[in-house]
This record gives C-alpha cells, sequence and structure tokens, in this order.
C-alpha cells in the first residue's frame, strides 16, 4: 500500500532515533491528491523491555494533540512527512522504543 491509497481513519507514524528511538503516532482526518491531514494519537506501552518497551497507537476518538495547519504532503512512494520527519503506514504491529538511564 501507498500513501496515494491512504484512507480517513488509517494510522501513520514517524520515528526519532538518535541515542533513543521514539514513535509519534497519528490518525489520517482528511485527504486529498496532495496532502493528508493527521491527528496525534496517544501511545501506550504493551510489553516492557530490558531498555524500552514495545508501543501502540491509542486509537481513541480522543487524540492527545489535534494537528490543524500541519500537512502531511504526499512524497513518491510510500511515505510523507509531518514535521520534517518522514511517516509512514503503521503495520499494526508493535513498535519497539529504546531508552537508557
Amino acid at each position: 500500500m501507498t500513501l496515494q491509497d491512504v484512507e480517513v481513519g488509517d494510522i501513520l507514524y514517524t520515528t526519532i532515533s538518535y541515542s533513543m528511538t521514539s514513535h509519534t503516532f497519528y490518525r489520517v482526518v482528511k485527504r486529498n491528491k496532495s496532502s493528508i491531514v493527521v491527528e496525534q494519537l496517544q501511545k501506550r506501552n504493551v510489553e516492557k523491555t530490558t531498555d524500552g518497551a514495545y508501543v501502540v497507537p491509542v486509537n481513541s476518538t480522543t487524540p492527545n494533540k489535534r494537528v490543524d495547519g500541519r500537512l502531511c504532503m504526499i512524497r513518491k512512494g510510500n511515505s510523507c512527512k509531518i514535521d520534517d520527519r518522514s511517516a509512514y503506514l503503521w503495520d499494526g504491529n508493535p513498535k519497539t522504543e529504546t531508552w537508557y538511564d
């Protein structure tokens, strides 16, 4: 599936990785041919690991933060940009987050 095929209600995610890995999840609330409007979702841990956790989005009707005015511009292939970070369709599997104390 490519982002050109994304539908309202689909979940996207972005990843930040440096000395730790963190994911942000978004739900598509509107789309047109060249952009997608998203809202940020909360996430929850489904399993803890030694240095992190596996996380999934909380797909509720009450989002953590509405991303008004920020569009996810569709790029060739299967990604788009949200706040200068590449966003991808979430496959439904938990994502690994890491942190170090």
